[in-house]
């Protein structure tokens, strides 16, 4: 999964705050020098280079922040969302709540509540893949993250679907799958993401 949010992110930061700080002055004769050292010419040039950059950067930000609106408002009526530079489209099917996951003596017990939220994935690119399951977290309104449980999601996978947690998808083929949280029984306003550090492209509100 893609991490190119975060960079752009902090890039953005760094113009924003040299804006706001007033940019690079600009004054003086030819040959002079700026307060912070750089010939007057090349401050300009730099200068310019970054209000385009910021243009540049408030744009794609516009463009993101669409994006993640758009999908979390469908809460999951079937959303979609198709990630950049990413092969995988996730859409989300709808959610189920178990206490439990297995049979026989010895299933897997959550420590609060197991949210299962059912996935159809489409691999978009050229080659067969498994799905980082690992890579998924929920969210909620008090700011909790939590992680897919890769433990209980291969259980699950295996004991009711007869699947494999590192079956590979065909390029351009579609799987349907679930990944499992463990979460909090006062957890509300979930929100399927990627997990921290991921950029959270992925931004999925849950009727759960």
């Amino acid at each position: 999964m893609q991490r190119w949010i975060v960079g752009w992110t902090a890039l953005l930061v760094v113009v924003l705050a040299v804006v706001a700080a007033g940019g690079i002055p600009r004054t003086g004769a030819a040959g002079d020098t700026d307060p912070a050292g750089l010939p007057v010419a090349e401050a300009d040039a730099l200068a310019l280079r970054l209000e385009a950059m910021e243009a540049r950067l408030g744009a794609l930000d516009e463009r993101v922040t669409g994006l993640i609106r758009g999908a979390g408002a469908s809460r999951a009526a079937l959303a979609d969302l198709i990630r950049p530079n990413d092969p995988w489209t996730v859409r989300v099917e709808g959610t189920d709540h178990r206490s439990e996951i297995g049979g026989g003596r010895t299933p897997a017990m959550a420590q609060g509540e197991y949210v299962v939220v059912v996935l159809n994935l489409t691999n978009g690119s050229g080659a067969p893949l498994a799905f980082p399951y690992e890579q998924l977290a929920l969210t909620d309104d008090s700011g909790r993250i939590l992680l897919c449980d890769t433990g209980a999601t291969r259980l699950l996978l295996l004991w009711e679907r007869h699947q494999g947690y590192l079956d590979e998808v065909a390029p351009g083929g579609q799987y349907a799958t679930v990944a499992v949280f463990d979460v909090p029984p006062d957890a509300t306003g979930l929100t399927l993401v990627d997990a921290p550090g991921l950029g959270r492209v992925v931004d999925i509100a849950l009727d759960a």
